[in-house]
């Protein structure tokens, strides 16, 4: 309570330093996560799906991993034989998966959306061999999922030969003011045009309108554009913009994992 003094002083700072300092120089620097995740496992917060479809699901696995852990199995990974047999077994595992989830009614959303992910990467990223095999696809899918942590994510190119993965952030501003007028964030494969309509919505909307940075049409003055995109997409945003008649700066940068 405000005014009373306390039964006792409270501990410097460093002492939670020197803890830190020395459970990351201990045997097992991740004891107190460790623990935390336990805790958590037995009070039901991390089971997505309920104990009876979570034994179907089990059930259904033929690979022999009991998939407890979330690092690599153990294999020789220069043996090309050992990464075929691999490949070809936890794909059986994620079909059989999906077989038993098909048509399921009431799933948790959880559930739910870890289907789905699951069906797109098989989807994507497998093909099978004149043998029967399940192995790797030779080819890159349109609009590829590449994380199964951020499966909004994707592949991005700056230039033909520099890539990048994660997103693309676009701002649109005033160059008189230099005031942001809007935001908007997307897949790193977006083309910088299909911004464009967002970061102008509301010129189009009333391009006339002083107040909302437009002039009317009618009167004849200077089009001031500084712009940073390029390529035949690009140009047709340009156009819309000045179309609006609205003096703008559109940009796009990335927006690396």
């Amino acid at each position: 309570m405000a005014g009373t003094v306390p039964a006792r002083a409270g501990f410097a700072h460093t002492v939670l330093v020197d803890m830190r300092e020395r459970l990351r120089r201990s045997q097992r620097p991740d004891r107190i996560f460790d623990v935390a995740l336990t805790a958590a496992r037995e009070a039901g917060l991390l089971t997505a799906a309920d104990t009876g479809l979570a034994r179907r699901l089990r059930a259904a696995l033929a690979s022999g991993d009991d998939y407890a852990t979330a690092g690599k199995p153990v294999i020789d990974w220069d043996d090309k034989a050992a990464r075929e047999a691999l490949v070809d077994s936890r794909a059986r595992d994620g079909y059989a998966l999906l077989t038993v989830l098909d048509g399921a009614k009431g799933l948790p959303e959880p559930v739910g959306q870890a289907m789905r992910l699951l069906a797109t990467v098989l989807g994507q990223d497998l093909e099978t061999d004149p043998d029967g095999v399940l192995r790797i696809a030779r080819k890159v899918a349109p609009d590829r999922v590449i994380s199964t942590v951020d499966p909004q994510a994707r592949h991005g190119h700056k230039t033909s030969h520099r890539g990048f993965d994660g997103y693309k952030g676009h701002i649109a501003l005033d160059p008189d003011s230099e005031l942001i007028t809007a935001t908007a964030v997307t897949p790193g494969n977006t083309g910088d045009a299909q911004a464009a309509p967002h970061l102008i919505a509301d010129l189009t909307t009333n391009p006339a309108d002083p107040a909302r940075g437009g002039r009317d049409p009618r009167r004849p003055g200077p089009s001031r554009h500084r712009r940073q995109d390029q390529g035949p997409a690009a140009g047709r945003a340009r156009r819309e913009v000045h179309q609006t008649e609205a003096r703008l700066v559109v940009a796009s940068v990335t927006m690396q994992n």
